[in-house]
């Protein structure tokens, strides 16, 4: 239920926030249409396990039509290292971060989850299957 996933986001999110989905093709669409809150967006589309496929580095969406997706086409897969990197680089400003994925992404994507347990600790979860929503906060801050 994108609606009711995409009102928890506006209803708690704060200036700062950003949202990390996982794939990230149905969650653009759905902050379009649903998400008032201005909060970026970044994530990729989940391939084989512990692969993603990402957008070109420093693209970023800021809207279905004309933002994000204009234009633009998927960078190679990434794994290991160099995933836990972009990862790092695209939400490395943010003080909250705001996860749409399965719930089990850890099982299949190891990588995704380690890059996101070494800055973050998990807060709130919602379940919105077959997705789920987790709320995290910085490792020592706020």
């Amino acid at each position: 239920d994108w609606r009711a996933l995409m009102r928890t986001v506006d209803a708690e999110s704060r200036p700062g926030d950003e949202l990390l989905c996982f794939n990230l093709h149905g969650c653009s669409i759905a902050a379009d249409y649903y998400l008032e809150s201005p909060l970026p967006l970044a994530g990729g589309f989940l391939d084989w396990p512990d692969h993603v496929f990402f957008m070109p580095a420093g693209k970023r969406w800021t809207g279905y039509a004309s933002g994000y997706w204009a234009g633009t086409g998927e960078g190679e897969a990434l794994t290991g290292v160099e995933l836990e990197a972009r990862m790092e680089s695209d939400v490395g400003e943010a003080k909250r971060l705001w996860l749409v994925a399965p719930p089990d992404l850890c099982g299949e994507y190891p990588s995704v989850c380690r890059t996101i347990d070494a800055s973050w600790q998990a807060r709130r979860r919602w379940s919105y299957p077959p997705l789920e929503l987790v709320l995290y906060e910085r490792r020592g801050g706020s």
